[in-house]
């Protein structure tokens, strides 16, 4: 995702344009996982988010949208500021310095431009052969090793939430309904031959593998939504062969 890319890559800029029209038009699942995990993130993680909205009042916006920029920083600042158009007289005071640092010639460069200005002295220093005093690069920090352990467990924790968000979304879809829950063996005894003992074979035990952590990462979850297709396609394939 892309609060973990500007983790990896901190410091770093999280800009979140038009966060009124962003906030309505986002699924509430969605909301909910952008909140959770910027409550993950460390306290002391080099990341600022910045979101910009434009409304004639900060009471416009949904409470829940401004819980990320509520309280105030280390610095004691309030963390949610209001702009307003700037005149003319405000433009040009603040591009003055940039103007007056333009229309400024460069200084003279005072350093010898010859070579023979280079002292005997300067050019008899021996030289460190090479690879001989060179510093060993150190290994992560014990801190390190446990940033990135806690990284990859909150990767993890949001990986699992998109993962169940899927499994969800196709057990609510009714164009999925026959894949929502393995039949009765007892009155469809094919599925178990259809089966072969291979898991998940429904959408119902995806979610549950889901929520176990069985499966994690999304090729396992791909996997078991192909797995769920082949069991149902030879469980129907099985009951044409019987009836023909």
């Amino acid at each position: 995702s892309a609060v973990a890319e500007a983790r990896r890559a901190a410091p770093s800029v999280l800009w979140l344009p038009h966060l009124q029209l962003w906030w309505r038009s986002a699924h509430a699942q969605l909301r909910a996982c952008l909140l959770s995990v910027l409550r993950d993130l460390p306290i002391d993680s080099p990341v600022l988010l910045l979101a910009t909205a434009d409304v004639a009042d900060i009471e416009e916006l949904p409470e829940e949208a401004l819980t990320p920029f509520e309280g105030t920083n280390i610095g004691g600042e309030a963390v949610i500021h209001g702009m307003h158009p700037f005149d003319t007289d405000s433009r040009r005071a603040f591009f003055h310095g940039v103007g007056v640092a333009a229309a400024t010639p460069p200084k003279p460069n005072s350093a010898p431009s010859s070579s023979k200005s280079m002292s005997a002295s300067a050019l008899s220093v021996p030289l460190d052969v090479a690879g001989k005093n060179t510093p060993k690069e150190a290994g992560p920090t014990e801190e390190e090793i446990a940033r990135r352990a806690r990284e990859d467990e909150t990767d993890l924790r949001v990986m699992r939430a998109e993962l169940r968000a899927l499994a969800t979304a196709l057990l609510m879809n009714r164009r999925w309904k026959y894949f929502w829950q393995a039949p009765d063996p007892t009155e469809f005894p094919l599925w178990r031959r259809a089966a072969q003992g291979k898991a998940p074979c429904d959408l119902s035990s995806l979610l549950a593998a889901v929520d176990d952590e069985s499966i994690a990462l999304p090729g396992a979850f791909l996997k078991g939504v192909e797995r769920v297709a082949e069991v149902a396609a030879a469980f129907f394939a099985l009951q044409e062969e019987q009836e023909a």
